[in-house]
């Protein structure tokens, strides 16, 4: 079976070999990655977290949406593909520490698949049957999705900025 990776590619911003198009789409897909959360908000999700989080000076929390941080991971996965373009120059100490890093992804993804297992179907069919009897997976998994839109407009309103935060303003519950 031939495999077209161009195809794969054609209009999708995210896919391809690294360029300032692919670098700008993934920059922008995280830029809400830190969000602050109301005090009455964070109670409700304080239950299923089991620990607190530093708040900001006017009482809200920040946190971090799970999707974000696997769009983080996937981001660091491409990367590692393409390190001699991102990281052309890492050794030691720090080709380790992003090979672990990379690690901590797979497993965030191994568990998160098996926590929240999807059971959309895929579909199987001939490669060709003119010529072999090899069979393929569709791919193209029918699953119901969010609305990553709505998520990203309510996320940009309560996006937090770690490198402009003042860190000796933020508070802990301690």
């Amino acid at each position: 079976m031939e495999m077209d990776p161009e195809k794969f590619a054609i209009g999708n911003p995210f896919v391809g070999d690294p360029r300032a198009e692919l670098d700008n789409a993934w920059d922008a897909l995280l830029q809400n990655t830190q969000i602050w959360v109301e005090p009455s908000e964070y109670a409700q999700m304080q239950p299923q977290l089991n620990r607190t989080s530093l708040r900001l000076p006017d009482g809200s929390y920040i946190v971090r949406l799970k999707a974000y941080h696997e769009l983080h991971c996937l981001k660091w996965i491409r990367e590692w593909i393409h390190r001699d373009h991102y990281w052309p120059n890492i050794t030691g100490y720090e080709l380790h520490e992003r090979r672990w890093h990379i690690e901590h992804c797979l497993e965030e993804f191994r568990t998160n698949a098996m926590c929240k297992p999807s059971l959309a179907p895929a579909t199987f069919n001939f490669v060709d049957r003119s010529a072999s009897d090899d069979i393929t997976a569709d791919g193209k998994h029918v699953a119901q999705c969010a609305d990553w839109e709505a998520l990203e407009a309510w996320a940009d309103k309560r996006r937090v900025d770690m490198n402009h935060v003042d860190r000796s303003t933020l508070k802990t519950d301690e």
